[in-house]
């Protein structure tokens, strides 16, 4: 679709059906509550329908590509747990897990890697904490700090969404190919370096 001063039009239907894009964007447009005071762009975000993607110039971008893989395991991950009748994560905890996963094991350092607030990660622990699956213990060298470590049954529980993650993989291959499969795993194992910024 495009967008302009001539409002939205609807994106293009190929063979009948409207292609949809369920990155956390598209979907926030779901729920969008309008609060601004500007009349024009009330009258803009009111014209907005579910689904309907806005126009910014450029193709969809990298970003947006992966993050809807990550949606589809993550969303494919909960299926899995509760179909098994575990209790779901929220992505807030799954993102958690993968931290720790990785060796960050700290409020702060989880807090830096995500892009959030200290606050926020802490209260995402304290869940897990109060469902038996992390623990909290003062680091020895620095009392102030508290180490981030999994219970046995949240190691239990890692090891339940490794599997269903290995087993989603192999889901993946035969959706899209193994050959393809196997070149997206390759150049994510690729590491983007350090985080870019503008000289």
């Amino acid at each position: 679709m495009h967008y302009g001063r001539q409002g939205i039009q609807r994106q293009d239907q190929l063979a009948g059906a409207t292609h949809e894009y369920r990155t956390p964007i598209a979907e926030g447009w779901k729920r969008l509550v309008y609060t601004g005071a500007n009349s024009l762009d009330k009258q803009f975000m009111n014209k907005l329908k579910p689904m309907e993607k806005v126009d910014v110039g450029y193709p969809v971008n990298l970003m947006q590509l992966l993050l809807n893989y990550y949606d589809w395991f993550d969303a494919s991950l909960q299926n899995i747990l509760a179909a098994s009748g575990e209790t779901a994560f929220s992505k807030a905890q799954s993102a958690v897990f993968v931290n720790l996963a990785e060796g960050r094991n700290t409020a702060v350092d989880i807090a830096r890697h995500l892009g959030v607030s200290k606050q926020a990660v802490n209260k995402t622990v304290n869940e897990l904490v109060e469902r038996g699956l992390l623990t909290l213990v003062v680091d020895a060298e620095d009392k102030r700090s508290k180490r981030i470590l999994p219970t046995r049954a949240g190691l239990e529980k890692g090891r339940q969404a490794a599997k269903a993650l290995h087993e989603l993989e192999s889901e993946l291959a035969r959706r899209i190919g193994k050959e393809r499969a196997t070149a997206l795993r390759e150049i994510l194992e690729c590491s983007p370096g350090a985080v870019f910024q503008p000289s």
